[in-house]
C-alpha cells in the first residue's frame, strides 16, 4: 500500500514538473511577447485572481480584432492604427499609447507598469 502511494506521489511530481516546464517554454517563446508584457512570469500569473474569459484570452496574446492580427491573417491591408501616430495597432497600443483613447484612459494605466494593471 505504501509503495502505491509513493509511486503516486512521484507520478504527481513528474506531471507537475512537466506542466511547469511546458509553461516556462511557452511563456519564454517569442510568440508570447505580448502576454509577457502583462504576465511576465508563471509566478506572477499564479498570483493573479484571473479566470479565463473570452475577452481576456483574446486580449493577452493580441489575438482579436486588432489590425496587427487582422493584417497577419490577411484580413486588412494595413496593420496600422487610425490614430495620428499611425503606430501598429496592437492591444498594448490601444490600451496604453493610442491618442484616440487618451482622454478615456483610466489613470491607473498611466501610473502603473502593465504587470500591475491586472492585479
Amino acid at each position: 500500500m505504501d509503495e502505491k502511494k509513493d509511486r503516486g506521489k512521484k507520478g504527481n511530481k513528474k506531471i507537475k514538473k512537466e506542466a511547469s516546464d511546458k509553461m516556462k517554454h511557452d511563456v519564454n517563446s517569442a510568440n508570447a511577447s505580448h502576454t509577457k508584457l502583462f504576465i511576465p512570469t508563471i509566478f506572477h500569473r499564479l498570483s493573479l485572481p484571473l479566470w479565463p474569459k473570452f475577452l481576456l484570452t483574446q486580449f493577452l496574446p493580441n489575438h482579436s480584432s486588432f489590425r496587427s492580427y487582422l493584417h497577419k491573417m490577411n484580413k486588412t491591408s494595413s496593420p496600422n492604427c487610425n490614430c495620428p501616430e499611425k503606430a501598429t495597432q496592437t492591444a498594448r497600443h490601444l490600451l496604453l499609447e493610442c491618442s484616440i483613447f487618451s482622454k478615456d484612459r483610466p489613470p491607473v494605466l498611466k501610473s502603473l507598469p502593465p504587470p500591475l494593471v491586472l492585479k
